[in-house]
C-alpha cells in the first residue's frame, strides 16, 4: 500500500509541475519608447597664450682643467729611420698623430679582509670540507626524499668547488662554498 501512495504522490507532483509550465497565452513585451541619445557636446579647448621666452644672460664658463686620476707616463717613441733627403724637402701634409693614451692599470681583484693567518683559515676550510664529506659518506642517498637528494648533490658540488677554490688560493670563495656545503649537510641530517 505504501508503494501505491508513493506512486500517486509522484503522479500528482508531475501533473502539478507540468501544469505550471503550460500557459494559455504568450506574453508580449510591453511597448517602451526608444531612448534618444543626445549628441556629444562640442569639444571646447581653451586657447592658452604661449608664454614668452625668458632670455637669461648666458655667462661664459671657463675651461676646467682635467686632472688625471693617476699620472700617465708617455710612451717612449721608437726612433724612426732617417728618411732620404728627397722626402725631407717635402713638408708633411698630415700632422703627426698624437700617441694613444696609456691603458688604465688593471684593477686588482677584490678580496675580503682576512682576520687571521692564511694557513689557519685554510686549515679551517679544509676541516669544514672534511666534516661535510664525512657526513655525506655516512648518508645513504637512496633513502632520502627528492628534496634532500638535491641538497645531497649540491653539497657534494659545493665541497668540490670549495676544494678547487682552496687550491687556487681563493680563500674567500673557498670559505663561502664550504659553508654552503656544511649548511646543506646539516639540513640532510635533520630528517
Amino acid at each position: 500500500m505504501s508503494t501505491n501512495i508513493r506512486a500517486l504522490a509522484l503522479v500528482l507532483l508531475a501533473a502539478a509541475g507540468g501544469a505550471a509550465c503550460v500557459t494559455t497565452r504568450a506574453q508580449t513585451p510591453a511597448d517602451r519608447p526608444a531612448l534618444e541619445v543626445p549628441a556629444p557636446p562640442e569639444r571646447m579647448v581653451p586657447q592658452v597664450p604661449a608664454p614668452e621666452p625668458v632670455s637669461l644672460p648666458i655667462e661664459p664658463v671657463e675651461d676646467i682643467p682635467v686632472k688625471p686620476s693617476s699620472p700617465i707616463k708617455p710612451k717612449p717613441q721608437p726612433k724612426q729611420q732617417e728618411a732620404p733627403k728627397a722626402d725631407a724637402a717635402k713638408p708633411d701634409a698630415t700632422p703627426a698623430a698624437e700617441p694613444p693614451p696609456a691603458p688604465a692599470p688593471a684593477t686588482p681583484q677584490l678580496k675580503l679582509p682576512e682576520t687571521g693567518d692564511a694557513g689557519v683559515i685554510s686549515r679551517q676550510i679544509r676541516d669544514t670540507i672534511e666534516r661535510t664529506r664525512r657526513v655525506l659518506g655516512q648518508t645513504q642517498r637512496g633513502n632520502l626524499n627528492s628534496v634532500r637528494q638535491k641538497n645531497y648533490d649540491e653539497a657534494q658540488l659545493f665541497a668540490k668547488q670549495a676544494e678547487e677554490a682552496l687550491n687556487a688560493n681563493n680563500l674567500a670563495l673557498a670559505k663561502e662554498f664550504a659553508e654552503k656545503a656544511e649548511r646543506l649537510t646539516k639540513d640532510i641530517q635533520n630528517r
